[in-house]
Parts: structure tokens; sequence; C-alpha cells
């Protein structure tokens, strides 16, 4: 038969470093004007706070070597200059190297018993004790994958959504509560999820928290609904059920719910406003467009159709306005599909307001034209993060991506929400101020779930 993974975390922070940490290499050192510099290649998905942290300089120091990144960030790849202060962090010796060889069940004990606050303990139970009111109890569902023999980095944003939900953890129990955390490590494995939700132990948690693959999502709904546990889910937009089932708290708002938020936006804007749809085969045209020009319809929106070759040929001027904001939607989520039309769209920005309709994703292309677009996220304060970064560093030795989503706030952030919604259950309205996520639950029907209605309009 097969053995269920699971670890407890019951008034400690555990750490997921044997999992997490990388092998660093020695970065090459050369001297210019008289000062000895690395050239350190920027990684991906690395922040500037990170790297003054792993190099022991300031972010002021690494800034004045490399004045480009005060103006446009770091970038992937590129090689930045960090002065000589010290040996690299990662690069120090540390106890407890984790080996290369595949995690096994004591490996993974082992995990559970490695907390790295000096005044944390674990508390080893020969059973869960369920007669206590006041403990929060969470069940966590997320393919951790931690008996694979090489860590896949798709499943980095596991590792780090399971990190930041920790921290979340340990600051409500310095606040004097009473929690705890059971971890299911359920991969993307059915067999294993059946076996898991056999466990009566979960039928005595507060809430779970996952999964993370939709078709595990829809197994886990019914056993929700069966036995009355309420199911935070983070990672999908739509969630079957949900119209009939209050067991579900879905945080991505479907994509529906997001149309109509952005239409809203779009039909307020003053003094005017025109969209220019750019036509393409109807069976080509993604959900989230067509529920986006149904939204606009609807609301009386002046919409005027064109196509790629009006574009082509550079007669756009012919469906512009030169009177109000023309907001450009092309039917493709594919950033790959419009990046040949830019070059047309740009001389016409001095004339004419144009706005591009974007996609959250299309944020890292560092596109000049003016656009608008929603996301669930915004960045967290810079006062708030360095203090969730101090918090981070001092728990983990890992990579905080710099760049939003941040899987490890959003673990944070619903991990937060899970214990505050447990802490008082009669609340329904439900809104959460979160590091990066402001959560505002609304149920979807009558006898259904939550869905998370706070979608943030960037117009820039």
């Amino acid at each position: 038969m097969m053995k269920m993974k699971h670890f407890v975390l019951l008034g400690t922070l555990l750490t997921l470093s044997m999992l997490l940490q990388a092998q660093y290499q020695p970065y090459p050192i050369d001297t210019i004007r008289g000062t000895a510099v690395y050239r350190y290649p920027v990684e991906k998905s690395i922040g500037l706070y990170r790297i003054s942290v792993n190099f022991g300089v300031s972010q002021s120091d690494i800034i004045a070597w490399n004045p480009q990144l005060e103006s446009r960030g770091l970038r992937f790849g590129e090689t930045i200059l960090i002065p000589v202060t010290q040996q690299p962090r990662e690069q120090q010796p540390r106890e407890q190297q984790p080996t290369e060889q595949q995690p096994t069940d004591n490996a993974i004990l082992t995990l559970v018993q490695s907390a790295l606050a000096q005044e944390d303990t674990i508390s080893n139970h020969a059973g869960p004790v369920f007669n206590d009111s006041n403990v929060i109890r969470i069940g966590l569902l997320l393919p951790l994958y931690a008996n694979a023999l090489e860590r896949d980095k798709n499943m980095d944003r596991f590792y780090d959504f399971y990190a930041g939900s920790l921290l979340a953890v340990y600051q409500a129990q310095a606040q004097g509560q009473s929690i705890e955390v059971y971890t299911y490590d359920i991969e993307k494995n059915d067999a294993r999820l059946m076996q898991i939700l056999e466990d009566t132990m979960l039928s005595h948690l507060g809430m779970l928290i996952g999964p993370a693959y939709a078709p595990q999502v829809a197994t886990v709904s019914t056993w929700a609904q069966e036995h009355q546990i309420p199911m935070l889910i983070p990672f999908q937009n739509h969630v079957p059920g949900i119209e009939d089932n209050p067991m579900l708290w879905q945080f991505n708002a479907s994509e529906q719910v997001e149309a109509e938020i952005l239409a809203d936006s779009i039909a307020a804007i003053q003094p005017g406003v025109r969209c220019i749809v750019i036509e393409s085969e109807p069976e080509n045209i993604p959900l989230s467009i067509q529920h986006l020009r149904q939204a606009l319809a609807d609301r009386n929106v002046d919409c005027q159709m064109t196509t790629l070759h009006t574009i082509l040929t550079d007669s756009l001027q012919q469906v512009l306005n030169d009177s109000v904001e023309n907001i450009m939607i092309f039917n493709t989520e594919r950033y790959t599909g419009i990046q040949p039309l830019l070059p047309h769209l740009q001389p016409l920005v001095g004339t004419y307001r144009i706005t591009l309709y974007s996609h959250y994703s299309w944020q890292k292309e560092n596109m000049v034209m003016p656009q608008i677009y929603s996301t669930m996220f915004t960045p967290a304060s810079p006062e708030q993060t360095q203090m969730y970064n101090e918090l981070f560093d001092r728990y983990f030795h890992h990579h905080l991506a710099s760049t939003q989503p941040r899987f490890d706030q959003l673990g944070y952030d619903l991990m937060g929400y899970a214990i505050q919604h447990l802490q008082d259950s009669t609340r329904i309205d439900s809104t959460y101020q979160g590091l990066q996520s402001n959560i505002h639950f609304t149920r979807v029907s009558e006898n259904g779930g939550y869905m998370n209605q706070h979608i943030h309009i960037i117009h820039q």
C-alpha cells in the first residue's frame, strides 16, 4: 500500500531549505579603479534586496557600480558589478549541506524536525488531539514533490507559496494564537490524493488550502462539501460546482468577473473612450476577450472593428478618434501575436491617445506604450517589503522573486486570510488586507461558495 506522506506543523516554523537550496558557483572577480568587484550574471526571479543580502553589500553600493539599475531595474542575464566586501553568502560553508541523494520518508521527517528559530521546538504526538477549540487547524494540499529525484523548477512557486504561508503562521503564533498546520505533498497523483482524503484527520480541520491542479480541485471540492470543511483554492479561475457548494472559496476571480470590472473601469473613462477591436477568426478568440467584448457592449461603450491588414498597411487612422482615448483590443492573450504590430502603433501615440489593452503576463515585456490591464496583485510598500524580506531571510535560504506575482507573498496572504477567518468564522463579509493581495470574498449565489472580487485596474 502506498505510504501517505504528510507532515505537521505544531507550534513551530518549519524550513524547506533542504529542498530549496541550490548549488551556487563562485563568480569571477576583476579589479576596476582599484576596487575588487564580482561580475555577477543576474539570475531569473531575483531582486536587488536579495543580491545585497547574498553579497553582504548595500543596495546603494550596487546601484553606484551599476547606475543603469536606478532607472530601469535588473534584467535577467545581464552582468552587473558588485564590490567585494566578503565571500558571497551562498558560498560560505553551511552546516548540514543537503545531499544529492533521493529524499526518503526519513528525510521528510528530518525536514519537519529542522526548525530554524532558536526558541521554537517541535511537539511530537502519537496522534492528533482535537478537543481544544482554541487551536486553529489548517491543511495544505500542495504538489511539493519532496520525494522527486530532481527538483522541477516549475515547482518553485509551490515551494515559495509554502514558505510564505509558514511566515503567516509564525506571526500568528507570536501573537499567541495556537495553530496546527497539516501539510500533504499530493504531487499530481490522484491515487495519493484519494488516500489522503480517507485520512480521518482531515475532517477535523478548520480549512483546507489547495490543491493546485483543476482535476484535483474538483475531487477535493466534493469531499469538502460532504465533510463541511471550507476549502480555499489559490491557483484556479474556474472552480466547478462553486455555484452550489458553499464550502468553496475561490481566490482567483473568474474571467467573466474580471471582464465586468474592467469594462466598468473603461466605461468610466472621461471625457470618453473608443475601443478598437482587431478582428480574427471567431474560433481563435480567447474566452477572456469574449467576456470583455460582451461586457463592453452591455455598457454601450463605443467599439469599432478593424483588421490586422488595416494596421499593417498603416491605415489605422481611419478608425481612430482624436477627441477620445482609443483602447486597442487584440483578440489574443499571446504577446508574440501582437509584437510585430507594435511598430505600426507607436508612431501614432503622439497624435492620438492610444492605450493598449494588455494582459498581466505582458508586463515583463517593458512596452513603452500606455496600457490598461487588470490584476489580482499590487506591490507592497517598501517598508512592508523590507520587513517581510527580513523575516523571510531569517528562516529560509532561498532566492526571493523580484517580480509579481510573488508566490511566497501569495502564500503569506492566503494563510493570513485563513487564520483570520477561522478566528471568527461568523464573519461573512470576508475582507482581508494582505501584503500584495487585498481580498474581498462574496457569495456567487444564494447557496454557493465565495469568490474574490478585489481586482485592481492599472491604467498607465
